[in-house]
């Protein structure tokens, strides 16, 4: 049989009865112009193969609960957009996923920074408290007005 003369509502009758050759025909027929048109939208072929394969494994494993009555191009197109559109929104979530990550990096790392002042802050007072008398006394004034160690 040359499937390649059969219209698609012949294919899709032959596919509904399990004949894999017209799946392949089928196949054959639209995988370039979706690829193509996949590849426009999302403009890489990594993501535009995945579309198409996506479009063609729902077809060949839910061919009988699939209702084509005459527009088979109509119907692979709009799944392959369905497809495209989840592509761009993972995508998308990817990317706020990543902006969010790096603000939580970002205020992670100000946060650290806070937390080791105060912890720096303590045990420098700590150590202050240590002192003997007279040197604390000398210590904390020249903290007090800013004088230089020279200075103090």
């Amino acid at each position: 049989m040359n499937y390649k003369k059969l219209t698609d509502v012949e294919l899709v009758a032959h596919l509904k009865n399990g004949d894999r050759n017209a799946f392949t025909a089928i196949y054959d027929r639209y995988w370039g112009v979706l690829f193509l048109h996949a590849r426009k939208v999302l403009g890489n072929d990594e993501d535009a193969r995945e579309v198409v394969q996506e479009v063609f494994t729902y077809l060949g494993n839910n061919i009988n609960k699939i209702h084509i009555t005459s527009d088979l191009s109509a119907y692979l197109y709009s799944s392959a957009r369905q497809n495209i559109l989840n592509i761009i929104k993972r995508s998308k979530l990817k990317e706020k996923c990543l902006e969010s990550l790096m603000r939580f990096e970002v205020q992670d790392s100000d946060l650290n920074d806070e937390i080791n002042t105060r912890e720096l802050t303590v045990h420098i007072e700590a150590s202050v408290e240590r002192l003997p008398e007279k040197m604390r006394e000398v210590f904390e004034s020249g903290r007090k007005v800013n004088l230089s160690h020279k200075s103090t």
